[in-house]
This record gives structure tokens, sequence and C-alpha cells, in this order.
């Protein structure tokens, strides 16, 4: 089973206020999200979740050396 594509796609809700304590100060308004789709051959999709800043690092860097690769065989990927 080998991966064949990488998308992401950003939720962004702008009328919530910043998160904001005493260790993250976030003044703006506005949340997202960001959630990853990896896609297979054999027509399974996986899903993940992670922050926005990361999309660019995921479609250049990590594309590219992901797709083609065996999706069941994540020790030897990330090796």
């Amino acid at each position: 089973m080998r991966i064949t594509d990488i998308s992401t796609t950003v939720l962004r809700i702008p009328d919530l206020p910043g998160i904001q304590d005493a260790t993250i100060r976030q003044p703006e308004r506005g949340r997202g999200g960001l959630f990853v789709h990896i896609q297979t051959d054999a027509g399974h999709v996986g899903l993940g979740v992670g922050v926005t800043a990361s999309r660019s690092i995921i479609h250049d860097v990590l594309k590219p050396l992901l797709v083609g690769q065996d999706a069941l065989a994540h020790e030897k990927t990330v090796g």
C-alpha cells in the first residue's frame, strides 16, 4: 500500500477571540486548525491534525519525501 497524495485543509474561524493565557500570547482575533489527508493506492485515507504554520512544510518538504513510500512502513519512513 503506497502513499499516492498528501493534501491539507485549513479551517479558520475569524470571529473568535485569540487564545491568551500565562504562556500563550495571541492578541489577534480568530482561531484555526490544519487537517492533513494522506491517500493511498488502496483507497485508504489517513487523517492527521496540525497547526496552520506547518502547511508549507508539509507541501514543500514532506510530500515529495513521502509520496511513493509504503504507508505501513512508518518506522522506515521517519527513521
